[in-house]
């Protein structure tokens, strides 16, 4: 018997349904940011039910069972606010699922009230109205795609700005931040955004009559298989797929960066009210050049920089000003964020580490570590970008030197 391309994507898209249903048994296991990995699992549970009923679609499942017809399909408009709740409450700290997001769900509502009338139906009606191009069923079904489909973009533009948002905050007041996290879900969006087009692109082709000689669909689902099988990977590697450490929302939280009262998680950028450098009096600004030269002064003799867990509110604590005075003067004075000049202090004590190391017997990572970044990762990509070299050409070239 031969082996088609369909075969192969059916074979692909069957063990991605399985492997969701078992990351979806991990995903609710996991006691960590519960709310968002539990909302996370129930995603994983639709995608697999999805991938299975589109796989089983090629047996003749919707003939078979008509009353399966414009069901399972539905689970559709639950994907996107599921995949925005888990980001939200990744990047908050809501302990309680908030029963106003349950408005999110309305299109999901919507749609099935749409199809009642359809759902009412018998068997065999369902099967005569499928087929009618001009009849109500079809009518129903195109204002439901339409409905998903600006649902899908909306909520993918909607998840990487507030992504996007976080990550800006959050470099202003941590030293340490474990990046790939962040990454993994962008990533992760994209793709199921770019998958969410080619399925946009392939409905309007189907709704156009134009025969392609290909279903699209069939290169939709897999990447979803290969979403599964990323968080999978995620899961696997770190015990967990939200991971964020738990102090950094906590403080974020207690400066008013994150919102939760009321399921507001919108990120507050309150550097509106930092003062730009030409609208200082002139005892201010004599204020902010004597902070900057304890701050400078205190970086070279105490080198807090060295510990990896070194945050704005500690080391305004041991300056004995207001973060706001201290993040306020870092971005004025030293032209960069508290993340950046952390780090730029990191990145010369790994310089001096390895000057003092001319014959390389200590590894790299292991001079990173000593001088206070806890990512190897965030480690090279840092370095790299304060000296245009990577940490191992720059050690070539002192042990070329020396």
């Amino acid at each position: 018997m031969d082996i088609t391309l369909y075969d192969v994507i059916n074979t692909f898209l069957y063990l991605g349904s399985l492997q969701g249903f078992i990351l979806t048994y991990f995903l609710f296991g996991i006691k960590k940011n519960n709310i968002s990995n539990r909302l996370l699992g129930i995603l994983t549970s639709l995608w697999a039910i999805i991938l299975l009923f589109f796989a089983l679609q090629s047996l003749g499942i919707n003939t078979k069972f008509p009353h399966l017809l414009n069901t399972v399909s539905q689970l559709l408009f639950a994907w996107f606010p599921l995949l925005f709740l888990s980001v939200k409450y990744f990047v908050t700290s809501h302990s309680r699922f908030d029963r106003k997001d349950f408005l999110h769900f309305i299109p999901l509502l919507l749609s099935i009230l749409i199809l009642i009338p359809f759902y009412t139906e018998a068997g065999a009606t369902k099967l005569i109205m499928v087929r009618n191009p001009e009849g109500y069923y079809s009518i129903a079904s195109m204002i439901n795609e339409e409905m998903l489909s600006v649902q899908g973009v909306v909520y993918s533009v909607i998840i990487l700005m507030v992504l996007r948002n976080y990550e800006d905050r959050v470099i202003d007041y941590y030293s340490n931040i474990n990046q790939s996290i962040i990454k993994w879900i962008k990533v992760g969006v994209i793709l199921i955004l770019f998958a969410w087009i080619i399925g946009i692109v392939g409905t309007i082709i189907e709704r156009s009559r134009v025969d392609i000689g290909i279903d699209l669909f069939f290169f939709v689902y897999p990447i979803f298989v290969i979403i599964i099988y990323g968080i999978s990977y995620v899961a696997l590697r770190s015990g967990e797929v939200y991971k964020l450490k738990s102090d950094h929302i906590s403080e974020l939280v207690s400066i008013g960066y994150i919102k939760t009262k009321s399921g507001n998680n919108k990120l507050q950028n309150n550097t509106q009210s930092e003062r730009k450098n030409t609208e200082l009096s002139e005892d201010e600004n004599e204020f902010e050049d004597k902070l900057n030269t304890r701050l400078v002064s205190f970086f070279e003799n105490s080198k807090p920089y060295l510990n990896p867990d070194l945050s704005l509110q500690s080391l305004a604590h041991d300056l004995s000003v207001s973060r706001h005075q201290l993040s306020a003067t870092i971005n004025l004075k030293q032209q960069m964020n508290f993340f950046e000049l952390v780090n730029s202090y990191r990145v010369k004590e790994v310089e001096e580490l390895m000057k003092n190391d001319p014959e390389g017997k200590i590894k790299i990572y292991e001079l990173a570590y000593d001088a206070g970044f806890n990512s190897k990762a965030t480690f090279y990509r840092i370095f790299k970008q304060f000296t245009g070299q990577t940490p191992n050409d720059y050690r070539k070239a002192i042990i070329s030197q020396s």
